[in-house]
């Protein structure tokens, strides 16, 4: 139907990679917890690969940890731009303790990639809607991650229909949208401050 061959044309540029882009450090990010999700469907998915994007100190860790589970189809690719991955991934996936804003996850929306990420921190819920651009999972609840990861991985059309509601989503944060929103707090403050 019209609605699958849009979602094809739109993506079909996409390869069956799931995407981590970041700093290797184990707080706050622990990139571990996704080796471990990784682990325990790497198997169920031969055509998928797991790219990590990203230098840090716990980098040797967890090249070792990928070598402790036997695991084959996991890369870590250094300092990058992510410009060209983003392009290529349909999912992105964060496991952190906390961020800031997690301005990686809407680079990556905009690109039409999924985001996954833990409910651990505030502003993830101005970012991804749960099950609308995205997944939210419970805090550092790794079978629920590995269970809507793999979902994705199995759903083209849930993969696909996340990764435009995610384009969309991104757009708000689009610099001359968020430039509009302060010009207007500050003609607001002005004008009731007498500027």
């Amino acid at each position: 139907n019209t609605y699958e061959k849009i979602h094809e044309q739109s993506l079909k540029n996409k390869d069956n990679i799931v995407l981590y882009v970041g700093r290797l450090s184990y707080s706050p990010k622990r990139v571990d917890r996704l080796i471990t999700i990784w682990k325990n469907i790497e198997y169920q998915f031969p055509e998928w690969k797991f790219l990590i994007i990203g230098d840090g100190p716990e980098r040797t860790r967890l090249e070792a940890l990928v070598l402790k589970y036997k695991l084959k189809r996991i890369s870590f690719l250094g300092y990058q731009d992510p410009e060209v991955y983003y392009q290529k991934a349909r999912i992105f996936c964060l496991s952190s303790t906390y961020e800031g804003f997690g301005m990686v996850l809407t680079e990556a929306m905009q690109h039409k990639v999924v985001p996954m990420a833990f409910d651990s921190y505030k502003a993830l819920h101005d970012i991804v809607e749960d099950k609308k651009n995205g997944f939210v999972i419970p805090p550092f609840d790794l079978s629920a991650y590995a269970s809507r990861l793999s979902l994705l991985m199995k759903d083209f059309r849930l993969c696909a229909q996340l990764a435009e509601n995610a384009q969309e989503k991104a757009l708000e944060f689009d610099v001359e949208k968020i430039g509009e929103k302060w010009m207007g707090l500050f003609k607001f403050l002005c004008q009731n401050e007498k500027c």
